[in-house]
């Protein structure tokens, strides 16, 4: 906001302060705080009884604003400021005053509430107003914010204002009746002559208000639907003129639409078809003007049949041929929304009677939009092929499911598998037996045969298109797609198995495969999955045990299994199933959200639950691995680094005391870990079992013995560890010199490290979040089974140039960031950004981001094992 209040608008300075310190904030946090801070300011003013109208008005815009920028209501939210508004309507002398008091009510009134009705006598009073403005603002908020207790006061005048002299009035009027009528039909209805006179009035406006309100009537079903219809094609001819100025289309478009409601007469078809011939050599090509025009043919196809064959008429595809060959995107979809509009066999050639229009380079070039990267654009030409030939489309889906990216590359498999979606859409439309067979072949291509891939784009478009379908196609697909889990010989992936998951727990209701052959079906591939498919088999398995008579003991056994192989949010999962599998009133009872209820009443144990589920653990046994990392103890002590031969210049003990030691891991003294000042003699007497601190790398730094190895080094990478005894870890790779063996490399750590942020990084280095942003378009995630830690040393182990960023510093506080260079540049960073954060049963969720194919490829291995 870097205007002077003089020329900003605002009503006073208060209101410019306010604004201007919202819009300066650097954080959504501080706007909230500046807003609930101004929103308490008004709310004290209110409460004193000598507020002015003017001060009120100001309180009541400043409150406006608060609403729309905040990002957390308020305690009570705005209803203190409603007695105000509605006071503010009734009393304001200008019509601006009572502007704001009407608009703060339409914004800010919940519906029903108790103060509508004190608007009642207010609106009355405006709308039996002689002065237009408070009549039209009047009509506005019954426009805006209907309701029905204001009917009986207003609906007379309503009808006498629909003969009003003003323009704006008759218009007002016919908009408020249209939004009464809502609710109460009878409103408008018994308006029905006077909308028919409307119809006729000089004014355009008023026309294309009335034509609004008609339509309203033929969809209720009025008696003067007949009538109303002929009105309304007797509109086309007058609304158009070869000379209409491209300001004009509006009102020919409002008459259209209407006529797409009431249906043009044999008359009207025509003269469409020759307003398509006009809009398509306009310039600039008025493209809603042209689809509108479309649409109404579209409604009518046996009657566009029947006039091309009976007269010369030209196909109405021949003057919009030009825009297949247009560059413009805007224009290839309107040509393909136009030729979607109509009967393939008037441009298609598929009628003997008809000749085909297009070119075989033009049908190449509709051909050509499947592999368009708009996804709109590809499911219009689907949606033009099937209603040519269906064989085509076929052919198309069997080429896509042949020519399958490698799994390895998530996004590409994630694109090609919506593609196929999208034709397999196309081919089914309301058959949903064929949907789900179709399906199951994609999911079988694609998958891959792998149980650890989860195709997200894939499972949220399947689950999309299930909420909207019929029941009936419904039914017959969950049918279908649910048989191979009955098949203890089918292979279902991962992708297949989620999908199944959230439609057994969503639709159970109406399927009709028994719940026990359900249960079986999953419990039998539970040990195939990855964790976190392992844990919406596991919601869907206590969600069917409600539906069972009797859990069977082979489906126990099974989850005890998996108890025993499995982490501790896995383990948690697992007890729930086995508390909750016999108490099928407490799951029935928590619908819809029993996995919420589960949640709330069910406590995470604080030990391990192993003894009451395994059904091979002993009292006295000692504890196994996978108890002793399910403590809270993550990482064991450091040992105390040990006396270690130079690296460098054994020789020379003059530059010996300048020189960076090695130093090892040894056992650590219990001593030097509590106090590492408390035996400073020991450390004194030998040198080379003193810790190496910051300052004496930057000391070292200067000799010029350590020049010629410096240069030889690509690069010294730090790492800094999440544990509270933070060590670096400095590690030179890629040495090319001859001079240094590897046996030289330096490996340091340490648990007195200071300062570790500014040692981590250089100035030089890229920024983690400016390279996370760049490389916004290559983006890969998943579960890596193993944890933070050992995904960090494979990585150290592949010998690349890496940076590593605490948890606990930003950006993205709470992962773990690493940076990897695929190549030295002065320029953009060129490599990958990691991001891991970690979960409570020693695995990680990684993020990727990589703009190399041959490193991205790596990486993902890396983290599949």
């Amino acid at each position: 906001m870097n205007v002077p209040f003089t020329s900003s608008g605002a009503m006073s300075r208060a209101q410019y302060a306010f604004v201007r310190k919202v819009e300066i904030a650097v954080s959504p946090s501080e706007v909230d705080q500046h807003i609930l801070s101004e929103v308490e300011v008004i709310r004290r003013q209110f409460a004193n009884p000598g507020l002015s109208l003017k001060q009120c008005k100001e309180c009541l815009v400043i409150l406006l604003y608060c609403a729309m920028n905040m990002s957390v209501t308020p305690p009570g939210g705005m209803d203190f400021a409603l007695p105000h508004a509605v006071h503010l309507a009734e009393s304001g002398v200008t019509t601006q005053d009572k502007r704001i008091g009407y608009q703060f009510c339409i914004e800010m009134m919940p519906e029903n509430h108790e103060l509508r009705l004190m608007l009642v006598n207010t609106l009355r009073k405006d709308i039996e107003s002689s002065r237009v403005p408070r009549i039209c603002l009047a009509l506005e908020t019954l426009i805006h914010s209907p309701f029905e207790d204001v009917i009986p006061a207003v609906q007379s005048r309503l009808y006498d204002l629909v003969s009003h002299n003003s323009a704006d009035v008759r218009r007002h009027t016919l908009a408020a009746l249209s939004s009464l009528s809502r609710q109460e039909p009878d409103v408008l209805s018994s308006a029905a002559d006077k909308v028919m006179k409307r119809l006729k009035d000089p004014q355009p406006i008023v026309i294309s208000t009335a034509l609004t309100a008609a339509a309203q009537l033929r969809e209720a079903g009025h008696p003067t639907s007949d009538r109303l219809a002929s009105v309304v094609n007797s509109l086309l001819l007058p609304s158009w003129d070869p000379n209409l100025d491209k300001t004009e289309y509006w009102f020919l478009l409002r008459v259209l639409g209407a006529l797409q409601i009431f249906g043009p007469s044999e008359e009207n078809l025509r003269l469409v078809m020759k307003i398509i011939e006009w809009a398509a050599t306009v310039n600039p090509i008025p493209h809603a003007l042209l689809y509108q025009c479309f649409r109404i043919l579209s409604s009518k196809r046996a009657e566009i049949m029947t006039i091309i064959r009976a007269s010369s008429q030209s196909s109405p595809v021949l003057p919009i041929r030009s825009l297949i060959s247009s560059t413009d995107p805007n224009e290839q979809y309107l040509v393909l929304a136009c030729l979607e509009c109509l009967d393939a066999a008037v441009w298609a050639g598929t009628a003997p009677e008809i000749a085909g229009v297009l070119d075989k380079w033009e049908v190449e070039r509709v051909m050509g939009f499947l592999e368009s990267r708009d996804g709109a654009m590809r499911r219009k030409t689907l949606s033009i092929l099937v209603n040519v030939d269906s064989n085509i489309v076929e052919a198309y889906f069997a080429q896509l499911l042949q020519n399958t990216p490698d799994t390895s590359f998530r996004e590409e498999v994630n694109d090609a598998t919506l593609r196929a979606l999208e034709t397999l859409d196309a081919l089914s439309r309301s058959d949903g037996e064929a949907y789900a067979i179709r399906l199951q072949n994609i999911l079988a291509a694609f998958e891959g045969g792998s149980e650890s891939v989860v195709l997200e784009k894939v499972v949220e478009k399947v689950l999309s298109r299930m909420h909207v379908a019929e029941d009936e196609f419904r039914g017959a697909c969950l049918t279908s797609l649910l048989d191979p889990l009955s098949d203890p010989a089918a292979m279902i992936g991962a992708t297949s198995i989620v999908i199944l998951t959230a439609l057994i727990v969503e639709y159970l209701s109406i399927i009709t495969v028994p719940p026990t052959q359900l249960l079986q079906g999953i419990a039998r591939r539970l040990f195939e999955y990855p964790f976190s498919v392992k844990d919406a088999c596991l919601v869907t398995m206590i969600r069917l045990s409600a539906e069972c008579g009797e859990v069977p003991d082979v489906v126990i056994d099974t989850v005890r299994g998996v108890f025993d192989q499995s982490g501790r949010y896995i383990r948690r999962r697992c007890e729930q199933f086995i508390k909750l599998s016999s108490q099928s009133e407490t799951i029935r009872s928590a619908l819809p959200d029993f996995l919420m209820s589960i949640e709330a009443n069910i406590a995470s144990p604080t030990s391990s639950p192993a003894k009451p589920l395994s059904a091979t653990s002993r009292p006295n046994s000692p504890p196994t691995m996978r108890d002793i990392s399910a403590s809270k103890l993550r990482y064991d002590a450091y040992e105390v680094p040990r006396p270690h031969p130079r690296l460098l210049h054994s020789a020379s003990p003059q530059r010996g005391s300048r020189s960076i030691t090695s130093l090892e891991h040894g056992r650590h003294s219990p001593s030097v870990l509590s106090s590492p000042r408390s035996d400073r003699s020991a450390l004194h007497e030998d040198p080379l079992s003193k810790t190496v601190t910051a300052g004496d790398l930057a000391l070292v730094a200067g000799d010029p013995d350590l020049i010629p190895a410096a240069r030889v080094c690509a690069r010294v990478q730090l790492q800094y560890s999440r544990c509270p005894n933070a060590v670096f870890r400095i590690s030179e790779t890629r040495i090319t010199s001859s001079q240094l063996n590897l046996s030289d490399l330096i490996a340091l750590e340490s648990p007195f490290v200071s300062e570790p942020a500014d040692l981590a990084a250089s100035a030089n280095d890229p920024d983690f979040e400016t390279v996370w942003n760049d490389m916004e378009q290559s983006n890969l995630r998943g579960w890596c089974e193993v944890s933070i830690d050992i995904v960090v040393r494979r990585m150290q182990g592949m010998q690349l140039a890496m940076r590593v960023i605490a948890a606990d510093q930003a950006p993205f506080e709470g992962d773990l960031k690493i940076l990897i260079s695929s190549e030295a540049s002065s320029g953009r960073f060129r490599g990958a950004v990691l991001r891991l954060r970690e979960s409570d049963d020693e695995s990680c969720l990684w993020r990727l981001r990589c703009d190399n194919v041959e490193l991205r490829t790596r990486l993902k291995r890396l983290l599949a094992q």
